[in-house]
């Protein structure tokens, strides 16, 4: 039997395929006198870790005193250390022992798992401690109140759950690949490592005959893009009386402006002088995620914009009451969350594909591009899912948005000065929206038709037309139509001309 199994593994290992279920670490190559001493040492080593942690713990538990928002966390950190040494120490031992370093499948996804993961959960746990480091010096006097036992249990299940569900996901996506290969160069396996042979994409698109002057009008649009945002944004941060959740929204608008183009124009403007516009296989798809949740966060933005105009004029006696700070709050952080964790995901179930090919004809990368470049053999069914399921999504925001002027247009019929307030606030926020809307729905067509008949000067303003113009429009429209925010423009032009 264990002949069998052994001639199975070294056929496994000799001409590997899909269904062989074991992979091989690489590292150990050391003589038998080196193994044993590295055997007693790492051992000695496993030992002292163990016993540090596990009597800081029990410590921890069983001193009453203890049990405050900063030793919990500390016990928690501990734990942690606990659960990643679990994850390398005993394999490590065992392959010390062993002439074979084999792990099977399903352990080492199982390993990556719990490496990344615990990774994931220490940089979590540290964030969380100097959360409550702040508050116990920067608010002393409430600091009992606001770090409760809830708000305590809180914190440590983020600081677990968040690392353990995104590694999750990066696994099942690696569970799902088809792998070329299975020596693995390290003491111990990290994820996916060389599933494609694309490493490089090549984009296209730019106009060898009018580099320079493309350069420089980019250039300078580029520069009027930064300046009318960040001055937007300054201009609301440092100005009190406009604290308020429709120009903080604002704020958030601007800020995705820039977070948006920031993952276009200095590539575009490198590839403009570069006589090759190539892109690293992992640059193409964070490109990919940051126009993608970039374009998302303005919708999600524009939807909570719109539902905020929907509750200032619709229902102004219980506006205050239900705009607080903690709904606000919650608010921007569900429209850059939801982008953002919607296209991570995106983004690790196309980084599973094997591409066959590199060219991507266009100036960015986009997810659907990249998609459309994978073997024929590669499993796209789940992106082109998932594709859909986010597009739904985001439908139902545009739903949202139409039902919630439905009713501002009902209420302003009735009322000169709800119609007034119609015109000052939500005029800009209809104008960014129809803007918006336009420019995606033009590139989404282009995208999903491939209207190759048109100019090609044409096919690169379509594809990039939505981190050209609502990032620059967005703020002009909205510095000069929204009264407060114009009358604190001209009020600082005035105090520079004086």
């Amino acid at each position: 039997m264990w002949a069998k199994a052994h001639h199975g593994a070294v056929q496994c290992f000799g001409a590997f395929k899909y269904n062989c279920n074991d992979r091989i670490l690489v590292g150990l190559n050391y003589t038998v006198q080196h193994r044993v001493v590295l055997f007693a040492l790492t051992l000695l080593f496993y030992l002292i870790i163990l016993i540090l942690n596990v009597v800081l713990i029990v410590t921890i538990v069983l001193d009453r005193n203890l049990h405050e928002p900063m030793y919990i966390f500390l016990c928690n950190l501990c734990i942690n250390s606990l659960y990643v040494t679990a994850g390398f120490y005993p394999k490590f031992l065992v392959d010390l022992l062993s002439p074979l370093h084999v792990i099977s499948y399903v352990g080492c996804l199982l390993q990556s798992f719990v490496i990344h993961s615990s990774s994931g959960s220490d940089l979590s746990t540290l964030a969380v401690m100097a959360y409550d480091r702040c508050v116990a010096i920067g608010r002393p006097l409430k600091y009992h109140s606001i770090m409760t036992k809830q708000r305590t249990s809180l914190l440590m299940a983020f600081s677990w759950l968040l690392p353990l569900c995104c590694m999750f996901t990066n696994t099942m996506t690696i569970f799902q690949s088809e792998l070329c290969g299975s020596s693995i160069p390290k003491l111990f396996y990290m994820g996916m490592d060389n599933v494609s042979a694309v490493r490089v994409f090549t984009l296209s698109g730019i106009n060898e005959n009018y580099r320079v002057a493309v350069f420089s009008l980019t250039l300078m649009y580029y520069c009027l893009i930064l300046f009318v945002n960040i001055a937007l944004v300054m201009i609301i941060v440092l100005t009190e009386h406009l604290h308020e959740p429709m120009y903080i929204l604002l704020c958030s608008v601007c800020i995705n402006g820039l977070y948006g183009t920031m993952g276009f124009y200095p590539k575009f403007l490198l590839d403009l002088l570069s006589s090759s516009q190539e892109i690293s296989y992992s640059g193409c798809l964070f490109q990919a995620f940051i126009v993608y949740s970039f374009a998302c966060g303005e919708l999600s933005i524009l939807a909570v914009m719109a539902y905020d105009r929907y509750l200032a004029i619709c229902r102004p006696l219980h506006y205050r009451s239900i705009m607080t700070k903690k709904r606000l709050s919650q608010l921007v952080g569900f429209s850059w969350l939801t982008p953002l964790c919607i296209f991570a995901v995106n983004i690790l179930l196309t980084s599973r594909l094997v591409f066959c090919s590199y060219n991507i004809g266009k100036l960015l990368c986009v997810n659907w591009a990249i998609v459309k470049l994978a073997c024929p053999q590669s499993d796209t069914f789940s992106n082109q899912v998932f594709a859909n399921i986010t597009i739904w999504v985001y439908v139902s925001h545009g739903f949202f948005i139409i039902w919630t002027y439905m009713h501002l247009v009902k209420k302003c019929v009735k009322s000169v000065e709800d119609r007034v307030k119609f015109m000052q606030t939500c005029v800009p926020h209809l104008i960014s929206l129809l803007t918006f809307l336009f420019v995606i729905v033009f590139d989404l067509m282009h995208m999903r038709f491939s209207a190759t008949v048109l100019p090609q000067s044409l096919q690169n303003l379509i594809a990039i037309e939505f981190v050209l113009i609502p990032p620059f429009m967005n703020p002009l429209i909205y510095g000069f139509k929204l009264t407060k925010i114009r009358n604190r423009i001209f009020s600082l032009i005035y105090v520079k001309t004086q």
